[in-house]
């Protein structure tokens, strides 16, 4: 099955949420690097530049949050919804991550911290990944 395709506005979204939980180490591998371009890429119907990205402010959960909930959310129009974007989000970060081949504390507190922004439970993000059991 293809790849589901993010509209502009929250392929953005998706490409700082998954960059905010790879850096949440500290340090992004070589394999991590590549693994998070390609999602990125695979996501996006649109370039997204991985420099400008890097060089971008850092995603705060809170305002994630903020922009779910506000007037102009992109959620609003581009049919889907953020639990959702969340599922993506937790899904492609675990493949990202696993590529060192082991997902670190502070990531998966970074991954929990943004699918909750996005109106997740801790239950339904642990039930979309079996390598998220050990943070529940």
């Amino acid at each position: 099955m293809p790849a589901r395709v993010l509209p502009a506005d929250l392929a953005q979204l998706y490409a700082q949420a998954m960059l905010a939980i790879t850096r949440a180490d500290h340090l992004i591998s070589d394999e991590e690097g590549h693994q998070l371009q390609a999602k990125i890429d695979e996501r996006s119907g649109e370039p997204i530049d991985f420099a400008d990205l890097l060089l971008a402010d850092p995603l705060e959960p809170l305002a994630l949050r903020a922009l779910v909930d506000g007037a102009q959310s992109p959620f609003r129009s581009a049919g889907i919804p953020a639990g959702e974007l969340a599922r993506l989000i937790v899904v492609d970060a675990v493949d990202v991550l696993l590529a060192k081949g082991y997902i670190a504390g502070s990531e998966a507190a970074a991954i929990f911290e943004i699918a909750t922004a996005l109106g997740c439970s801790r239950a339904e993000v642990t039930a979309m990944s079996r390598h998220l059991l050990s943070w529940r």
